[in-house]
């Protein structure tokens, strides 16, 4: 009995770790995107100024 009860356990420890990797790489990936976006805006923006 006590080893189906730590098995369980176990599995759902599992689960969350899944879930915490996901939810760290939808994190990273969403910051990689809007890094990407500032990069492109202060390029555009330094065009500009060269331009004038």
């Amino acid at each position: 009995m006590l080893l189906y009860i730590y098995d369980t356990s176990d599995a759902e420890d599992e689960d969350k770790e899944q879930w915490v990797v996901s939810v760290q790489w939808n994190y990273f990936y969403k910051l990689e995107y809007l890094s990407l976006m500032v990069v492109q805006v202060s390029l555009n923006g330094l065009k500009r100024c060269t331009k004038i």
